[in-house]
């Protein structure tokens, strides 16, 4: 999978006047030429938690990585009882950058 939009994510709530919400998430310049430096923008009716949750993806990514960069490999935990979530941690990375 090529790299991610890198963040920050930008994330803006306005919600219509009737108290739908309606949310937009840019990051980059999604009108650019360039598809290297190409952003995105995302916008509709959606939950504001759920805009949030999107809009914090590359910092959540970037969290996992370090914390999976800094666990040691599975043959050297034994009994650690963290062991679960660092196995959890790696799949999210996995699912995050398309890696099987």
């Amino acid at each position: 999978m090529s790299e991610h939009t890198p963040g920050p994510w930008e994330l803006e709530e306005s919600p219509y006047a009737d108290g739908t919400p309606w949310c937009l998430i840019t990051a980059g310049d999604p009108w650019s030429d360039n598809k290297r430096s190409m952003g995105f923008r995302l916008s509709g009716i959606m939950r504001p938690q759920d805009a949030r949750l999107i809009a914090s993806a590359p910092d959540l990514l970037a969290a996992l990585q370090q914390i999976a960069e800094m666990s040691p490999p599975a043959f050297e935990r034994g009994d650690d009882p963290t062991c679960g979530v660092i196995d959890i941690a790696r799949a999210a990375i996995a699912k995050a950058t398309g890696e099987k």
